[in-house]
């Protein structure tokens, strides 16, 4: 037997399959092409740091006249503003908990070193 015969623009269709007839080029609609975007990068800034972790330090080693809890207390708010958006806020008030800890590390390395010195200087008029 003979294979069906195939029509114009049928090559490799299945039987029953239809091509559609060719349109003529003016009634096919263009779409316009997309302009051109403009990417601009922000860069992105880290945020700011609350030094907690120097905060709880100073608080359970170099407590000196409460500056470490002090310390805490501006790194919490810190990171509370940090949360809400407010950089600048979070920014002064990390600011604030690192000279807190800054001043809570020098008051007690020298409050500590005063202490041995006066405890030496009582050791050596003794003996």
């Amino acid at each position: 037997p003979r294979p069906p015969a195939r029509t114009r623009g049928s090559a490799g269709a299945m039987e029953g399959s239809r091509v559609p007839a060719a349109q003529p080029l003016a009634s096919l609609a263009v779409e316009p092409r997309p302009q051109d975007a403009t990417v601009v990068l922000v860069p992105v800034e880290p945020p700011p740091r609350d030094y907690l972790a120097c905060s709880l330090a100073s608080l359970l080693y170099f407590n000196c006249c409460f500056l470490g809890l002090m310390a805490v207390v501006f790194s919490i708010k810190s990171r509370d503003r940090r949360m809400l958006g407010d950089r600048s806020g979070a920014r002064s008030y990390g600011s604030r908990a690192r000279q807190l800890n800054i001043a809570a590390v020098l008051l007690t390395v020298v409050a500590t070193a005063a202490l041995v010195a006066i405890l030496a200087r009582q050791a050596a008029a003794i003996a």
